[in-house]
């Protein structure tokens, strides 16, 4: 039965972005994807004003309105798993935040109808952990200041590697292998695809983008 799921989301994957996340979402499939190879491609919400290049073992996304992103054909993921990218703001004002998102629901719907758990730098060395229910924007921590983040120099941003580790009770959040925070797992949504958030006008490169399910299972520690 296993192996019928796993073949049955390959052939989906291959028919495209449209069929994917439907397929996972019925099967509560795991997904392993990496930004390391220029095959994987993404989606994102909006559509317009949002331009991908695939750039060596990268993705470049340029923003004009606020977005979010998805690997093409992504799977929904269950606790436990890691959501992680390196990320390296190449032009944008320094209080516009970028990061990652997980627990994704309804990404390729209007941001109203859209839901996830989002965590964001920016610029100024801080984050920021969120969680969208269509509507509802509730905050669990503001834009906080964290020395494991690097701040912006005056010509660009610096590389961050941000890293989500989902676990069954807890979610910890990491910056340059740092912890900034952890949080209940009951405080966010957990379900769902893994993705990045970049606000608007910014160019932000997206490299080693993973998203895996832990297989040795528990929280991390």
């Amino acid at each position: 039965m296993i192996r019928s799921a796993c073949l049955l989301l390959l052939l989906l994957a291959a028919c495209g972005p449209d069929l994917a996340p439907r397929a996972a979402a019925e099967t509560g499939g795991s997904m392993a994807a990496t930004a390391g190879s220029t095959a994987l491609r993404w989606s994102s919400m909006p559509g317009d004003g949002i331009e991908f290049r695939y750039v060596n073992h990268a993705v470049v996304i340029t923003t004009g309105p606020h977005m979010v992103a998805w690997p093409t054909g992504a799977v929904v993921l269950e606790p436990p798993y890691t959501v992680a990218a390196t990320v390296h703001k190449k032009r944008g004002r320094i209080f516009e935040g970028y990061g990652l998102v997980f627990g994704g629901d309804a990404l390729d719907a209007p941001e109203s109808e859209q839901s996830y758990s989002y965590f964001l730098v920016r610029g100024d060395g801080s984050f920021l952990i969120r969680r969208r229910e269509r509507g509802a924007v509730p905050l669990l921590f503001g834009w906080t200041a964290h020395p494991a983040i690097q701040r912006d120099t005056e010509e660009e941003g610096r590389r961050n590697e941000l890293r989500v580790e989902v676990g069954t009770d807890e979610v910890v959040f990491r910056v340059n292998g740092s912890e900034v925070q952890r949080v209940p797992t009951s405080h966010l949504r957990t379900r769902g695809l893994p993705g990045v958030r970049v606000s608007h006008d910014v160019e932000l490169e997206v490299q080693g983008f993973t998203a895996s399910h832990n297989a040795a299972g528990g929280d991390p520690g």
